[in-house]
């Protein structure tokens, strides 16, 4: 009889010092970030952002921080800034680097469990 065991992955991010356990499976964070990708495409051309509401960009910082919260862990925003406020550039890069941790957890658990680093992703 096949025996099977699974281990869970733990992604981890380090932000300004700070250690998070990411609690979000690797597809729900890319799938999230396309989503961001496609909501706030608009802002980063300088010809569709100048038709940008100041409110708009409000709601998307308050999106994307609620997120990051979520993937983090509840206050894990305001632990990273400190309780300062937090740009859309500085949130939208935030969710990079959580994609990027994603990505580097896949490679490295398909490297261990199919060969080496240079059979991943």
């Amino acid at each position: 009889m096949r025996k099977v065991s699974i281990t869970p992955e733990t992604r981890r991010i380090e932000i300004n010092g700070a250690v998070f356990d990411i609690q979000k499976g690797d597809d729900e964070i890319f799938i999230k970030a396309a989503d961001f990708e496609r909501k706030y495409a608009r802002f980063a051309d300088p010809e569709a952002a100048k038709s940008v509401k100041i409110a708009e960009i409000a709601d998307a910082i308050k999106d994307i921080i609620s997120y990051i919260d979520e993937a983090l862990g509840k206050g894990a925003t305001a632990e990273i800034t400190k309780g300062r406020p937090l740009g859309i550039n500085n949130a939208v890069y935030l969710v990079s680097q959580i994609c990027a941790a994603a990505v580097e957890g896949y490679n490295g658990d398909m490297a261990e469990k199919y060969g080496g680093a240079d059979d991943a992703l």
